[in-house]
């Protein structure tokens, strides 16, 4: 398998496309990734850090973002479950 330094393919959780599109869109964002690698301390930044690490890995092809998923439905009951959202509002 060929894998690539700076990019990453994330693991569907229930119907989290929404979700894999707006965490690939903000990985894409030089800037957000230099201010997560500066600033840790809550665990929303301490996995999207390791997330950052393994999308540099050029051994590492794919992540499982179900714990950053799991913040996400903690901090809005609208992203529980598995059910289709929209990627500008995971992003908002």
């Amino acid at each position: 398998m060929t894998s690539y330094k700076g990019l990453i393919s994330f693991h569907n959780v229930g119907n989290s496309c929404y979700f894999n599109s707006a965490l690939q869109a903000l990985l894409s964002c030089t800037p957000f990734r230099e201010y997560i690698s500066t600033h840790n301390g809550t665990p929303f930044l301490t996995i999207v850090n390791e997330i950052i690490q393994r999308r540099n890995d050029p051994k590492s092809s794919t992540a499982n973002p179900i714990l950053l998923k799991r913040l996400l439905s903690e901090q809005s009951s609208f992203f529980k479950g598995s059910g289709q959202q929209d990627c500008h509002e995971c992003l908002v």
